[in-house]
């Protein structure tokens, strides 16, 4: 794997000891650009520690390239044959398809989720912050929510909480499921009091998250 800038470069003296702990280009460098100088080298030592190589070109004044080399052997069960495009990856549970609104700030999240979901054969409709969400619901149908925490303009636990004002002396109830990095007891008994159903810690286990979505759904429709 490669990395290329298009910064200063560095000159051939300034090169042999850019991987040195403490050392930068010049002394200059953490003044003007920042940065301690223990990057490169803690990138060298665990290289080395997994049995790799890396190193640097670079012409002073048109920027440096950065290379890693591992080596790492091919587990035996990506040998066989290839997920198709079309395949739908394996899941523990018969979850029917799902009208999904998912609200996540973070695009990486919200596209990793949304397309495993998608594959699975749900519609997804992505939304960044709990206004949008308030929005969405009054203007369509969904089975369940997915919704971060802590995202801009209105967060996860404002919007749930309106929803649930909202469903107040109604015989609705659509399931909001919190996403959020924080798995503590008490932050997922403090959620379950803000008006969610379910609280799935990030990374986001998939797996997890449906049996979840299968749950809750499936009390929802039951009469």
């Amino acid at each position: 794997m490669s990395v290329t800038d298009t910064g200063i470069g560095m000159t051939a003296q300034q090169k042999e000891r850019i991987f040195t702990p403490f050392e930068q280009a010049d002394n200059s460098f953490a003044r003007k650009y920042g940065g301690s100088g223990l990057g490169l080298a803690i990138c060298r030592r665990l290289t080395e520690l997994m049995g790799g190589r890396i190193w640097a070109e670079s012409t002073e004044g048109h920027g440096s390239s950065f290379y890693v080399e591992l080596s790492y052997a091919i587990p035996e069960s990506l040998t066989s044959e290839p997920l198709r495009k079309n395949d739908k990856p394996c899941s523990s549970s018969d979850l029917q398809p799902l009208t999904i609104l998912l609200a996540e700030d973070n695009r990486v999240n919200a596209e990793f989720v949304a397309k495993v979901l998608s594959r699975a054969g749900h519609t997804i409709t992505t939304v960044e912050n709990g206004l949008q969400v308030l929005e969405q619901i009054n203007h369509n149908q969904f089975n369940c929510i997915l919704m971060d925490i802590q995202m801009p303009i209105m967060d996860g636990d404002e919007a749930a909480r309106l929803i649930r004002e909202q469903e107040r002396g109604t015989d609705r109830h659509i399931p909001i499921i919190a996403l959020t990095a924080h798995a503590m007891s008490d932050e997922r008994a403090r959620l379950l009091e803000q008006g969610f159903d379910a609280h799935i810690p990030k990374p986001v286990d998939i797996s997890m998250l449906m049996a979840e979505m299968k749950r809750l759904t499936e009390a929802a429709s039951s009469p």
